[in-house]
């Protein structure tokens, strides 16, 4: 065989390479890799750049990594707020792109080696920015086009005569998501395409066929059925192809053909309406059209799930599974916009739904036992809550294994007299809930209003409970039970007279409420987006010195990556975290470093199930009640 490397030194000693060829030999690598990642990739968002909404007509992307459709890498290693007032319209509805694009820049210019008369780089820049590519408002809105070096985010929806950017208005299903690294695609598997709604064009729905050949069991089953749905059923046999349903026709076309044509509602005076699209027990689908209003009135209805018979409220659910809410925009007479949301079961009425479980597990109190059984195996093992007396066990404290809970801290085995108390998700439906889409069942944290001074009985809560066994009420330490207390739509009545909270009692209350999923959108392939916004990194944190607050911003939902100068220490300062905006506002605080570290105590504005130490690798979620930064989750 030849000796390629004794040929390769000659000819680089003897120095026969041109100043021109090393140029085009660079060159050639930089476009081989590029080349590489335009074939792998194609356009892709490969980690972060979480979009969500920010004040007025802005929004906020996080920090990111993309693969532009050209091959170049896309980074923005800081949280960009982006004006996005180009995209709001007046009398029209708009459809605008999020953007992050590529800009290769020339810098420091020298002499040409080989023609000293000219001017040539020395370097060529390659950085990132996020930006909008606004859209034309029409009767009938499409997305523009983006650029060669673009890489869409996402989508963004505007209605008519919008003031604020809300989630419901991004749409993540034209996001660029085809890198196999990308946060999508990774939890792609997770979501459950069947039966997955999504709009094919402004003014047409699809729907995926709910079971794929030869899947026999996995296909998807209705609550109370035991028999695979085989949506959409041809001619009496299962098909393969999506479906198409044309709102401004009727027409359904695609592998749906058992299922009637319906009559479109095209809704007079520039009004919308609500189309909840049903899948019925014949496996065809059904569309059932609410009462006219405006588009605000629409969504609010969807997000509050009103039947009152109102303006813009929603139609029957009559018994059939619920598969999407279709908001039908009419301007000029015409149909000029869908938007879609899915609401297949997610916390809702349907396979796959969660509800909360609170209960007494079965086992002896005697100071010896340590194995505890619950009524039923939780869906998700972080939902379980644990209390021995007053104490929530940490994860550590316990192992799960179904639905058995083994009490593995000896010091924490209860004794005669102690009680014992489980909270969980268990599969169920939940009345009323929302959909696994844009619209969903939030958790929330919150100080209830009313009087605290001894008498006052009656408390007020910001949003009505779509569960009310996911409701936790506390009075100082006492987390009560249901029957000390009734609930009725937002209001929380005390019936047990030992528990009205007195002068210096705190009140708090977390529960489960319909509201809009930061990150949602879409259906089945998901944002990838958690909608945290970063503060510091893992490579360059915020620096903690003990005598200043921690601070973090008024996001909704923040990340914090923490470290020292040196050494670990207590932080001293009060509060030792800022005091939260918002009810409601999360924070979650990491640790980055295994020598030069933070410890937090509980006091001083935090409520801590023990001391928190953020070593390298450990985290913990906090939330604001209104008063204080409250522990929800604590990884070690």
């Amino acid at each position: 065989m030849a000796n390629d490397s004794t040929a390769f030194l000659y000819w680089y000693r003897r120095y026969k390479v041109r100043a021109v060829d090393m140029t085009n030999f660079q060159e050639a690598m930089v476009e081989t890799a590029r080349g590489v990642a335009e074939a792998g990739f194609g356009a892709a968002v490969l980690k972060g750049f979480q979009v969500t909404p920010g004040s007025g007509s802005s929004v906020n992307v996080s920090a990111g990594i993309a693969s532009a459709p050209s091959g170049y890498l896309e980074v923005i290693n800081e949280a960009t707020v982006l004006d996005v007032s180009e995209a709001v319209s007046g009398a029209f509805p708009c459809r605008s792109l999020v953007v992050v694009t590529a800009v290769p820049t020339d810098a420091n210019n020298i002499n040409s080696p080989t023609d000293p008369s000219l001017q040539v780089p020395l370097n060529s820049l390659q950085e990132a920015e996020i930006f909008l590519i606004p859209g034309t408002p029409s009767q009938n809105p499409v997305y523009p086009s983006k650029g060669p070096n673009d890489t869409i985010l996402c989508g963004l929806i505007v209605p008519p005569g919008t003031t604020q950017i809300t989630t419901s208005m991004f749409d993540f299903e034209v996001r660029d998501s085809l890198g196999v690294n990308s946060l999508i695609a990774q939890n792609q598997v997770r979501f459950d395409d069947r039966l997955r709604p999504y709009r094919n064009t402004p003014t047409v729905l699809g729907v995926k066929p709910s079971q794929n050949v030869g899947s026999g069991p996995f296909g998807f089953t209705y609550p109370g059925r035991l028999n695979p749905s085989k949506y959409p059923l041809a001619g009496g046999n299962y098909s393969s192809a999506d479906s198409f349903y044309d709102f401004a026709t009727g027409v359904i076309t695609g592998g749906d053909s058992t299922t009637p044509m319906f009559s479109p509602f095209i809704p007079s005076g520039n009004k919308s309406v609500v189309c909840l699209v049903v899948l019925t027990s014949a496996d065809v689908l059904k569309f059932n059209f609410g009462n006219a209003g405006g588009y605000a009135q629409c969504l609010a209805a969807i997000q509050n799930q009103d039947f009152s018979g109102g303006a813009g409220s929603l139609p029957a659910q009559d018994g059939n599974f619920p598969v999407a809410y279709v908001i039908i925009s009419s301007f000029g007479g015409a149909i000029s916009d869908i938007q879609v949301i899915d609401s297949r079961a997610f916390l809702g009425s349907g396979a796959g739904a969660a509800k909360f479980q609170k209960e007494v597990p079965v086992g002896l109190v005697n100071g010896s036992n340590n194995l505890f059984a619950l009524s039923s195996a939780p869906v998700d093992p972080l939902s379980l809550d644990f209390y021995v007396g007053t104490n929530l066990l940490e994860k550590s404290d316990y192992t799960l294994n179904g639905n058995e809970v083994t009490i593995t801290n000896a010091s924490l085995i209860p004794y005669a007299g102690q009680s014992v108390y489980a909270s969980y998700l268990i599969s169920g439906a939940v009345a009323n809930a929302g959909g696994a889409g844009t619209v969903g069942a939030k958790f929330t944290s919150e100080v209830p209003s009313g009087t605290v001074d001894g008498t006052n009985n009656v408390f007020t809560l910001a949003n009505t409970p779509i569960d009310p066994e996911s409701v936790f009420f506390f009075v100082g330490v006492n987390c009560l039970e249901s029957t000390d207390y009734s609930i009725s739509g937002t209001t929380i009545t005390i019936s047990n007279s030992d528990f009205i909270p007195v002068p210096g009692q705190s009140v708090y209350c977390k529960y489960l409420y319909s509201g809009i999923i930061p990150g949602g959108g879409g259906g089945g392939g998901g944002s990838g987006s958690s909608g945290y916004v970063a503060h510091g990194s893992p490579g360059s944190p915020i620096l903690v010195v003990s005598m200043t607050a921690v601070s973090g911003s008024n996001d909704p939902l923040q990340t914090l990556f923490l470290a020292t100068a040196s050494g670990s220490f207590n932080v001293g300062s009060n509060p030792q975290i800022r005091p939260g905006v918002s009810v409601g506002q999360v924070i979650k605080l990491k640790g980055v470093d295994p020598v030069n570290y933070p410890i937090f105590q509980d006091g001083s504005g935090l409520d801590l199930n023990g001391a928190l130490y953020l070593k390298q690798g450990q985290a913990a979620e906090l939330s604001w009640n209104g008063s204080v930064w409250s522990e929800d989750s604590r990884r070690m």
